[in-house]
């Protein structure tokens, strides 16, 4: 495990914040108000990996999980109030909701032996969330514990890092169908058609801004954030040309403020770079299959 730091750039890729505290991160979301980040830290001892809040301008970090194995996945429901992870107990990968106020337990969504769920974005309704499996399908869970997961993709690609737009209209995920990975949009929940938005640079871990104006992912080849944006005429799309935002040599993971003023990232204190960056998943679990 390599030390880590919480950094944010302003739109023109100028870093303006490098939080003091460092730490064992390999995962990270920003909440809705952008006040918050839910981090998930490793214990390079023990080997475990638990959920901490961090309030972006005090610092005060503040544990969230306890559990003895792994928390992962962070996901912040829509009013910020909550977060939906992934938990490994012996066989069982369970999803949990919890409310980041404190005061109360955490909640049992979803149970399983047979098949990993990694909470990506919940629905602005805030009904259901869309996870990423150990299948590589898209999989939609219900809040509801009453409610069975429903497999959202069946296909014999790689499809994950699904987000969605501010009105839950459209859904943004990575598939690599065409034998490279890209970053497509489709109509939520009809799916059909699909608009590739990234271009030779490829394309992961793509995310709608607030302002329903642009669609922020990770090139890949170049290792840059990008950022194209887009129009809605009906329910058709227009995608426009990307555009690089900044450099991504040294960071394993990045999120961006609803407001698009700020992207935070989670960055190595090596100098050599050369890390792939993820917007808003955890990755290395699916890494592991």
């Amino acid at each position: 495990a390599s030390l880590m730091q919480l950094a944010a750039y302003d739109r023109s890729g100028e870093q303006v914040r490098a939080l003091e505290e460092k730490g064992y991160y390999n995962d990270f979301t920003v909440s809705p108000d952008g006040k918050f980040a839910a981090v998930n830290v490793s214990d390079p001892e023990s080997g475990s990996n638990d959920i901490w809040i961090i309030d972006l301008e005090s610092e005060v970090q503040t544990r969230l999980t306890f559990g003895q194995e792994e928390e992962l996945s962070p996901a912040w429901s829509p009013d910020g109030a909550e977060i939906l992870y992934h938990a490994f107990e012996g066989n069982e990968r369970v999803l949990y909701r919890k409310s980041v106020l404190g005061g109360s337990d955490k909640v049992e969504v979803h149970r399983s032996e047979s098949i990993q769920l990694w909470p990506t974005a919940w629905h602005p309704d805030s009904a259901f969330v869309i996870c990423s499996a150990s299948d590589n399908n898209l999989w939609l869970v219900p809040l509801d514990p009453e409610r069975e997961p429903v497999q959202w993709t069946d296909t014999d690609y790689l499809e994950r890092s699904a987000s969605f737009s501010p009105d839950g209209r459209w859904l943004a995920y990575s598939s690599d169908e065409t034998g490279r990975l890209h970053a497509y949009v489709t109509a939520f929940p009809e799916g059909g058609r699909r608009w590739q938005v990234s271009g030779s640079e490829e394309g992961n871990a793509p995310k709608f801004d607030a302002q329903h104006t642009q669609i922020l992912y990770y090139g890949i080849k170049l290792a840059k954030v990008m950022r194209a944006g887009y129009e809605v005429s009906g329910d058709d799309l227009q995608i426009l040309r990307p555009e690089i935002l900044l450099d991504a040599r040294r960071s394993i993971k990045s999120d961006v403020t609803r407001d698009g003023n700020r992207i935070w990232m989670i960055e190595s204190l090596e100098e050599s770079g050369g890390l792939p960056v993820k917007l808003v998943l955890n990755w290395r679990e699916l890494l592991r299959i």
